[in-house]
């Protein structure tokens, strides 16, 4: 292929919403530690329990889009996660809330010492399991109304329901009471939210432990965690073998797209953008150091692609793929995304390294986003073939790939990760021209950089929600996960001071905590610089 060879999107398929919110199944999969369709099945069950019910078309469409998303929050408290646990902290929500689900204090012992402390001396470890055992219920309540805040607004976003919204704020209620983030119980929680909720253990341990397995589990947590009428009637099912069979089939994404067979959407470029547009923030909340890295990389991506005279519907294209480069980070633990890069051993170096092939993973199983998935793949590739995970050359990488590597790299530079502050723009741009990048693509760059269409210069903007100029730095330091301490120095302030400013901007924007008001940021282009 030659050096400028366009990325090949004359294949593009039609769109349609649920494709989208396939991807969206895939990446949560992943991001929960599930295998991929998963969710898939969760979302054929809770259609086949809401039919079961007879409840109406209106309702069973919002379950079936609730258990696409429901984890679509996910990726928002893995930081806090992996710090409060000490590990790898995918492994320890997937097996903490499907394998051990209501269990008793036993089984919460038991799962703290699979995974709490990893790594730590055993006077360590210790002192951890009596935090986590002190701070336990106060700690899930907030995490859990983060997750499902932000699976609720990424709703929203994408144009869903205000029925799909309300469910996914109640998908963790229990029946009982005993469920997160309110302990809402009975006929408090939403309907749609009752029938969703089983599927999210359900599918999972079926899996693992086959038929009977999941039917002793709807028996043993019905009237418990489980609404009795939503049980009974998932019971029903199980005694059906043809059930079980569609269920088990491998075809279950064509099975679940069949149920709710829709036309190709009239504007799909909005669809894709805004999906993209989720996806960035989706991936970006899953470490304190990434906020709004992924816009920003649509944005660089695609300032470079005009440069290079790319036709705009392969600008279109690079600016997607840009937005969602690091999708395969989701199934990256926060426990390392948050380490120093030399802290790590050389597996964990090798886990990091397989994210684009996770990202290109998700996007080739859905066709709306297949012509994104090569420019995913290889973005971490070099121009002499140095890069990961395929070590491919500059001739064999879509131009789109070479672009998004710049983009990638330029804004890595420039902005802090752990153990490694960030330089300068022209130390940035030295650093660049020194490895082994598409030629043509630093020249734009530093074209760019040098020009007046500059990509990284940012019009002023109307400050959101009426944050003033002082409370909108606080805000983007606050997004970076610094303290309350090191904000105040940084801005020459008291501690007292950078504690009143986070109040205003929280009554200001809504925001509970960090992830959220991060996630404001995000929205309104406050993290754009």
């Amino acid at each position: 292929m030659p050096d400028t060879a366009p990325t090949d999107s004359s294949a593009t398929p039609p769109v349609t919403v649920t494709q989208v919110l396939c991807a969206f199944a895939y990446a949560n999969d992943l991001a929960f530690g599930l295998q991929l369709e998963d969710t898939l099945r969760s979302a054929y069950v809770a259609w086949c329990v809401a039919t079961e019910l007879g409840l109406s078309d209106a309702a069973r469409h919002d379950a079936y889009v609730t258990a696409l998303l429901k984890d679509a929050g996910c990726t928002s408290w893995t930081t806090e996660l992996a710090a409060a646990w000490h590990t790898d902290e995918i492994a320890a929500r997937r097996d903490f809330l499907i394998f051990e689900p209501s269990n008793g204090m036993p089984a919460f012992v038991r799962w703290m010492r699979s995974h709490v402390g990893q790594d730590e001396a055993s006077l360590a470890k210790l002192r951890r399991y009596l935090n986590v055992l002190r701070t336990s219920r106060p700690f899930f309540t907030e995490g859990f109304a983060t997750t499902v805040t932000v699976a609720s607004r990424i709703a929203g976003r994408l144009g869903m329901s205000p029925g799909v919204q309300q469910a996914l704020l109640a998908v963790f209620e229990q029946w009982d009471g005993s469920g997160y983030p309110e302990g809402r119980a009975g006929a408090q929680i939403p309907q749609v939210a009752r029938v969703v909720l089983p599927t999210f253990f359900l599918v999972p341990v079926h899996r693992v432990s086959g038929r009977a397995a999941a039917i002793e589990l709807a028996t043993t947590l019905r009237g418990h965690a489980f609404d009795p009428a939503v049980a009974d009637a998932f019971l029903t099912l199980a005694a059906d073998d043809t059930f079980w069979a569609e269920l088990e089939g491998l075809d279950i994404q064509n099975r679940v797209l069949a149920l709710e067979a829709t036309e190709p959407v009239a504007h799909a470029d909005d669809l894709l953008d805004a999906a993209a547009l989720a996806f960035a923030d989706f991936i970006d909340l899953k470490s304190r150091h990434a906020a709004a890295h992924s816009r920003r990389v649509g944005a660089v991506a695609e300032q470079l692609a005009r440069a290079m005279r790319c036709p705009q519907e392969e600008v279109s294209l690079i600016r997607r793929a840009g937005l969602m480069h690091d999708l395969g980070m989701v199934a990256i633990p926060s426990y390392l995304l948050e380490r120093p890069w030399s802290s790590l051993s050389e597996a964990e170096r090798d886990q990091f390294r397989l994210h684009p092939y996770h990202g290109e993973r998700i996007l080739q199983r859905v066709p709306a986003f297949t012509p994104l998935a090569a420019l995913v793949g290889n973005h971490h590739e070099r121009f002499d073939g140095s890069g990961y995970y395929r070590g491919l050359r500059g001739e064999h990488q879509a131009l789109g790939a070479r672009i998004i590597a710049v983009a990638d790299r330029l804004d890595t530079l420039t902005h802090d990760a752990p153990g490694v502050p960030a330089v300068p723009i022209d130390v940035a741009l030295e650093t660049i021209g020194s490895e082994p990048f598409d030629p043509a693509v630093f020249a734009a760059l530093r074209g760019a950089l040098e020009g007046s269409d500059n990509p990284r210069q940012t019009s002023p903007q109307p400050r959101p929600a009426g944050l003033t100029d002082r409370e909108v730095e606080v805000l983007r330091l606050a997004a970076s996960g610094l303290p309350r301490r090191e904000i105040a120095r940084r801005l020459h302030i008291t501690e007292n001071t950078a504690r009143h400013h986070l109040e205003h901007i929280y009554n200001k924007t809504g925001a509970t905590n960090r992830v959220s008001a991060t996630l404001f940021a995000m929205e309104h282009g406050l993290l754009a610089g």
